[in-house]
């Protein structure tokens, strides 16, 4: 009796969280993604995204027109204290097969930018302030991350907490993304340096 009372509410806290039809409790409900999925605009997201983390985690998309997300891709959206998650991809983005956006922080993609497959935006960093406890359970810090419009990442890029990438720019392969990069500059290696200045 007791059992049945237990499966019946966790069955109903299951429906009122999205999560029913999920193996993980932190993984968006199939059913759902795929109602959130039909109402897109021009969109091509393939079926196998994964979103996972926040409750009603739909609420923190806002995906613009025409815009492709790949295969293999994750979206996580921060459910720790402090946290602030959001993705915003704007009109006609386009996110390469195998890519990760971790939003602790907002990250907000312009429109019409492209981002290579393999690519890693992450706007959380692990906890490292105290020595006496694992970096894992000192909870997360972070910063927004913003890529202007019209960005070109090539693929296994890193984007790391706080960045900001201008309009026009390039972000070479395999580059790691640690600070600022102006508008229509290029950018490589680890850490990202300049390697061509905007055009004038």
């Amino acid at each position: 009796m007791l059992a049945r009372v237990f499966h019946s509410i966790q069955f109903r806290l299951r429906r009122i969280l999205g999560w029913e039809g999920s193996s993980r409790p932190d993984v968006l409900d199939p059913r759902a993604f795929k109602s959130w999925r039909r109402r897109l605009t021009g969109c091509t997201v393939e079926s196998d995204l994964e979103i996972r983390g926040c409750l009603r985690p739909l609420d923190r998309l806002h995906i613009g027109k025409g815009v492709a997300i790949d295969r293999n891709c994750i979206f996580w959206l921060a459910n720790e204290n402090g946290a602030d998650p959001s993705i915003s991809l704007s009109d006609r983005v386009y996110i390469g097969p195998f890519c990760f956006l971790g939003s602790f922080k907002p990250i907000t993609i312009g429109r019409d930018t492209i981002i290579g497959a393999y690519t890693y935006l992450i706007s959380a960093n692990h906890g490292s302030h105290r020595g006496d406890v694992p970096f894992r359970d000192q909870g997360y810090v972070g910063e927004p991350i913003d890529i202007g419009q019209n960005v070109w990442l090539g693929c296994h890029v890193v984007v790391l907490p706080g960045v900001t990438i201008g309009d026009h720019a390039i972000i070479g392969a395999g580059a790691v993304v640690t600070q600022n990069i102006p508008a229509g500059e290029t950018w490589g290696g680890v850490p990202a340096r300049r390697i061509h200045a905007a055009k004038a």
